[in-house]
């Protein structure tokens, strides 16, 4: 049986490049991170820190007797809170509200609808005077999503995304419209017949290709291969697990095979992350970049 986690610290530490004849050395690290955990495995806080180990933000989290989050709150580098969310929800445990307060006066509520299916058809979206500012409205075909589309406090749409599938229920297509800000683009999907994803591509407002992944896999669901091409760049990522199915290895090349990065990590019996090392290359700028995040774990 597994032991429950109570904290998870992260550390950082850098690497000095040496020349030709000294090697690099590693530098003193430092705390970047630390994640709180109660009895039940729940989330209760985060703590994220600058290289001189100031706190920049502090997110607390509180919930009832079920495990179910009630609040969220976030600090800076003080004990002044920035914003502060509370949450409520329905007999069923889905989330019928959500309030989020900027000061005692200022605050936002979003509301949700659900239909019979209990599946999510609205979120309404009121400032401080209960005026609504943005509707969120959700169609579904059967079980799965194929429009969602934003209205302002006019009821003119401004945003919407539309979904397509195939009979597997495999999303193929997608198009997304922001009336706002003028931006259009479309994605298209293709599978295998073990229903994994092989091809994405990404189309601007004309129609243009601008992006396209390509994957491939090893005789599981976890790719060993990604191709990420667009009129700028050809790269290909390669992944290698362990026998847990753990990715220990990720390596990425640009399209003269040079090296642009890689992280390979290490986990402990129970499957954890323990440490990533990682190496950035800059090609252009003839730099390279090395550091290693640790976790360290407490249990209960």
């Amino acid at each position: 049986m597994n032991k429950k986690i109570k904290s998870i610290t992260a550390y950082r530490f850098d690497y000095i490049p040496g020349d030709e004849e000294q090697e690099e050395v590693q530098i003193d690290g430092y705390k970047t991170a630390i994640e709180e955990f109660d009895s039940s495995s729940n989330l209760i806080k985060e703590v994220t820190f600058d290289d001189n180990e100031e706190i920049e933000q502090v997110y607390v989290y509180n919930y009832n007797e079920k495990g179910i989050l009630l609040e969220e709150i976030l600090y800076y580098d003080s004990d002044e809170v920035v914003n502060r969310k509370t949450y409520s929800f329905n007999d069923k445990g889905f989330k019928e509200k959500e309030i989020v307060h900027y000061s005692e006066e200022e605050y936002d509520t979003i509301v949700y609808k659900y239909n019979d299916k209990d599946q999510l058809t609205e979120k309404n979206h009121y400032n401080s005077d209960e005026e609504i500012e943005t509707t969120e409205k959700f169609i579904y075909l059967n079980e799965h999503l194929i429009e969602d589309s934003i209205y302002n406090e006019k009821n003119k749409l401004i945003s919407q995304k539309l979904h397509k599938y195939d009979e597997r229920g495999n999303e193929i297509e997608f198009l997304s419209n922001d009336f706002v800000e003028d931006i259009k683009f479309s994605k298209e999907y293709a599978y295998d017949e073990e229903g994994r994803i092989i091809e994405s591509l990404t189309y601007n407002e004309k129609n243009q290709l601008k992006e396209k992944l390509l994957y491939e896999y090893d005789l599981g669901k976890k790719p060993i291969q990604m191709i990420d091409e667009t009129a700028f760049k050809k790269n290909t990522l390669k992944f290698i697990y362990d026998e847990k199915g753990n990715l220990i290895s990720q390596e990425e090349y640009n399209r003269n095979d040079e090296l642009i990065n890689k992280i390979c990590r290490t986990y402990n019996e129970e499957n954890l992350l323990l440490e990533s090392d990682i190496v950035i290359n800059n090609i252009k700028e003839n730099i390279s970049q090395h550091y290693v995040m640790k976790n360290e774990y407490e249990y209960f």
